[in-house]
C-alpha cells in the first residue's frame, strides 16, 4: 500500500512524497501544511503537520493505511490541491 500510495501522491501537483521504507509517508508540499492540515481535519483525516520541525516548513506526513482508507486520503488531498 504504501507504493500505491506513493505513487497516487506523485502524480498530484504540488507535492513531493519522500521516499522511505517506514509506515507513513513524508510529503513536500507547496500548500501551505497547516492548510493541508485542518482541510484533511475537516474530513476526519488526521494527519502530523511536521511543518513547524527544523527543516521541514514545507512538510506533512502520515500513515499508510488500509486501501479504502488510502483511496479516501488521496481523494481528499486532490480535492484540497485541484
Amino acid at each position: 500500500e504504501r507504493d500505491r500510495l506513493f505513487a497516487g501522491l506523485s502524480t498530484i501537483k504540488g507535492l513531493a512524497p519522500v521516499v522511505s521504507h517506514a509506515n507513513f509517508i513524508l510529503v513536500k508540499s507547496a500548500i501551505d501544511p497547516k492548510r493541508i492540515f485542518s482541510e484533511l481535519l475537516a474530513r476526519d483525516i488526521l494527519i502530523r503537520d511536521v511543518s513547524s520541525y527544523p527543516m521541514l516548513s514545507e512538510y506533512f506526513r502520515f500513515s499508510v493505511g488500509t486501501p479504502a482508507q488510502n483511496d479516501y486520503v488521496l481523494n481528499a488531498i486532490r480535492e484540497i490541491c485541484g
